[in-house]
């Protein structure tokens, strides 16, 4: 039973679950836009082994940096007019100043770039000037990776001078970054798959709650929807993704007991007739235009989907 001497753990466990609970929901509640950052890549940037410095890190230097795209920000403040000393612009002079709060970039440096995305079109650049955040919650476990940062227009036009090492982008829905190309991939398989969620909602019933073709339930095609539904909210947070496709739970409970199958493979296949009661075979031959075989060939691709793309989920 926990007494007064139990405080100091009870206080530990109750800081824990906050710092975890910020990291969960720091999607969730996100009234900003998204910013393409541009991190300095310290372990293969080339710079002078003993002050640690070039003098123009943007054009004439070795730095390379990584690129983040689609960056969430907690907020961005307003880009106002101030009086500063820019020792590689005018010196002192009234320059574009604003503020940003981010915390999916782990080392942010100081200057390190950022860029807005549309409808921003003014093309600015600015860079990180100044950079705070709490230590004590940045060395805890888990550790917040919150940052507020000092922003100043940076001294470059454009990006194509600058040395890229690698390159990333934030995928909303795994809340993590991706390869750029593997996100590329990603997402033009998302619009494969929608296309194909369109066809086969064609074939759902309202009234039984499952997909069928007149009077024929294929039972391959709804183990494959169900076994599509259940893979992808395999995950710690509920992720919204495909919801317009409809999981049949009609067929879970008229047919609780039948053994899910996935052999897209056999040539005969398995139906249950709403008429008669009772499972047919199919004679599966692909070259044929049907609406039964356009339902096979739908569900055959969800489920090849999410089986043979399982880093995605």
């Amino acid at each position: 039973m926990y007494n007064s001497l139990s405080d100091p753990y009870l206080i530990a466990q109750y800081h824990q679950e906050y710092l975890s609970l910020i990291n969960l929901f720091s999607n969730h509640k996100r009234p900003s836009s998204f910013i393409r950052y541009y991190n300095i890549n310290y372990d293969e940037s080339t710079k002078h082994s003993e002050i640690s410095s070039t003098f123009d890190i943007y054009n004439s230097s070795s730095i390379k940096f990584d690129i983040y795209e689609l960056t969430p920000t907690f907020n961005i403040a307003p880009i106002v007019s101030a009086t500063s000393n820019v020792i590689d612009k005018k010196g002192q002079m009234f320059d574009g100043v604003s503020t940003i709060t981010i915390y999916t970039i782990t080392l942010p440096r100081i200057n390190d770039l950022i860029s807005f995305y549309d409808p921003v079109k003014s093309g600015e650049l600015f860079r990180v000037n100044n950079i705070r955040t709490s230590i004590n919650a940045y060395y805890s476990d888990p550790k917040l990776t919150w940052y507020e940062m000092d922003l100043e227009v940076a001294p470059i036009k454009d990006t194509s001078q600058l040395k890229i090492s690698k390159h990333y982008i934030y995928d909303a829905h795994k809340e993590k970054y991706y390869n750029y190309e593997d996100y590329t991939k990603k997402t033009a398989l998302i619009e494969n798959i929608t296309g194909e969620i369109q066809t086969v909602n064609q074939y759902y019933s309202q009234y039984n709650d499952f997909y069928c073709i007149g009077d024929l339930v294929p039972y391959i095609s709804n183990h494959s929807i169900i076994y599509f539904k259940n893979r992808i909210s395999q995950n710690d947070n509920y992720i919204r993704l495909f919801d317009n496709l409809i999981k049949p739970y009609g067929f879970i409970d008229r047919f609780p007991n039948h053994a899910a199958t996935y052999d897209y493979q056999t040539p005969t296949l398995q139906l249950y007739n709403l008429s008669t009661g009772l499972d047919e075979d199919y004679i599966w031959e692909r070259e044929v235009e049907s609406e039964l075989n356009t339902l096979l060939n739908s569900t055959q691709y969800l489920y090849n989907y999410v089986f043979y793309n399982q880093n995605y989920f």
